[in-house]
C-alpha cells in the first residue's frame, strides 16, 4: 500500500534536533481578552519551546498518552523539522474552539515556513486537545478525541474503531485472522499481538483523524495507510483488512524496530502484498514492465519511499525489496531472511546475498523469469 508518510518506526529518535530559531506566533483574531485563551496560550507556547527535550515525556502533556501512543506529539516534531530535517516551520496559533466538552477546547496550530519576504510555505495545519484544570492545562492527541463516537468492535487480537462513514465488514476483519495466523507461522510461532485498528475511508479521514486539517500527504493518494508506535494501525483503504501494515506491526514487535528500510516494505509487500493486491501479480507487474523498458536500472530505485510505480499501484522500490526478500529466503532461508533484515545498511545486505549494486539488476531480473518462491 501507498505510504502516506515516511513510516515513523523507521525513522530514529535517538538524535533529537534542538530547538533553533524559534518562533511562536499568534492569531490576531484570536481574542486575548479572555482569560482562558491567554491561559491556552501561554502553556502551549511553553510546551512547544521545551517538546524537542524529550519525545517521552513532557509535564504538559497527558500522561496516558505516553502509555497509549509512547510518543503523543511526534507529528509535531517531524512537521516542524519536515522529513528531510532541512527546513523549520514555525508555529502559529490560529484559532481557539470550544470542543463541546466541559473545560475542553481544541487548538488548530499552522506551520509555516518563510522562504522570502513575501512567501511562506504552509506545511501542515494540525490540532491538538487542551483541558484546563483551574490554571494548568493538559495537552494531549486530537485522535481519541476524534473516535469518541466511533462504533467499536474486537475481533481476535484486533480492536476496530471504525468511521461511521463506512460499514464494518466482518468478512474482512475474518480474512485478517486468517492472515495473521500465517504471520505468526512464518515468524515462528510467535503469538498474535494486540492491534487497535483505525479504519477510515480514505487518507483524508485517516489524517483527520490524527489532529490534520492540512499536509499535503493526504492528498498522495486514494487509499493508504501506516504503521504507528504500540501497535496502532491507520488504515485510509476503506478495509478492515491491512495486511501489509499489519506485517510492519509484526516485524517491529518480533524482529526490531530498526530495520533495513528496503527489506522492511519489501518483506511487506512479500508476505503481505501492497494496494490489495498480492506479491505474485505485482511481481508479474513489475517484469512486464522490465521487458518493456529494459533501459531501467533496478540499482536507481532504493530508496523505499520514492514516488516510482507499474500500473499504478506497483511500488518498484517495494518490489526490489521484495525480490531481495524472496531470493534470500530461497536460497538460504529464514534465519538468514530474519538476520537480513535487520542490517540497516544496503551495502550489508548485497555483501551478505553475494552480489553488488552492479550486479543486482541481474540477480533480481533472473529470479524475476522463474516462479515465485512462496513464503509457506
Amino acid at each position: 500500500m501507498k505510504k502516506l508518510y515516511v513510516l515513523w518506526l523507521a525513522m530514529g529518535l535517538a538524535h533529537l534536533s534542538a530547538q533553533t530559531d524559534y518562533h511562536f506566533t499568534l492569531n490576531p483574531n484570536i481574542d486575548t481578552t479572555k482569560a482562558v485563551n491567554r491561559l491556552l496560550t501561554a502553556k502551549l507556547e511553553s510546551f512547544l519551546s521545551t517538546k524537542n527535550q524529550d519525545l517521552k515525556q513532557n509535564d504538559l502533556w497527558k500522561a496516558a498518552d505516553f502509555a497509549e501512543f509512547q510518543f503523543p506529539y511526534r507529528d509535531i516534531y517531524y512537521i516542524e523539522k519536515g522529513w528531510s530535517q532541512k527546513h523549520h516551520y514555525n508555529p502559529t496559533l490560529i484559532a481557539i474552539s470550544p470542543a463541546g466538552i466541559t473545560d475542553t477546547y481544541i487548538l488548530k496550530i499552522a506551520f509555516m515556513e518563510t522562504q522570502d519576504e513575501h512567501l511562506s510555505h504552509l506545511r501542515a495545519i494540525y490540532n491538538i486537545v487542551a483541558q484546563v484544570n483551574s490554571k494548568e492545562v493538559t495537552f494531549s492527541r486530537y485522535v481519541n478525541y476524534a473516535i469518541r463516537n466511533w462504533p467499536i468492535r474486537k475481533i481476535g487480537e484486533i480492536t476496530y474503531y471504525s468511521s461511521p462513514q463506512r460499514s464494518f465488514s466482518e468478512a474482512e476483519a475474518r480474512a485478517q485472522q486468517k492472515f495473521i495466523f500465517f504471520l505468526c507461522d512464518f515468524l515462528g510461532g510467535v503469538e498474535p499481538i494486540p492491534i487497535t485498528y483505525y479504519s477510515c475511508t480514505n487518507p483524508s479521514e485517516l489524517f483527520n483523524l490524527k489532529g490534520f486539517d492540512y499536509t499535503y500527504e493526504m492528498f498522495f493518494s486514494e487509499t493508504g495507510g501506516l504503521a504507528g508506535f504500540n501497535n496502532h494501525l491507520y488504515s485510509g483503504n476503506n478495509s478492515d483488512r491491512y495486511d501489509h501494515e499489519v506485517v510492519h506491526l509484526y516485524l517491529y514487535t518480533y524482529l526490531s524496530t530498526q530495520l533495513n528500510p528496503l527489506l522492511n516494505e519489501g518483506m511487506a509487500m512479500y508476505l503481505g502484498g501492497s494496494s490489495g493486491i498480492d506479491y505474485t501479480t505485482h511481481r508479474t507487474h513489475l517484469a512486464a514492465y522490465l521487458k518493456k523498458h529494459p533501459q531501467v536500472q533496478l540499482k536507481d530505485h532504493l530508496n523505499p519511499y520514492e514516488d516510482f510505480y507499474v500500473n499504478k499501484d506497483t511500488s518498484v522500490p517495494y518490489m526490489i525489496g521484495a525480490l531481495l526478500c524472496e531470493l534470500a529466503l530461497k536460497e538460504r532461508g529464514k534465519k538468514f531472511l530474519f538476520d537480513l533484515i535487520r542490517k540497516t545498511d544496503n551495502e550489508d545486505v548485497f555483501s551478505a546475498l553475494e552480489m553488488t549494486v552492479e550486479n543486482l539488476d541481474q540477480k533480481l531480473k533472473d529470479l524475476l523469469s522463474s516462479k515465485t518462491f512462496p513464503p509457506y
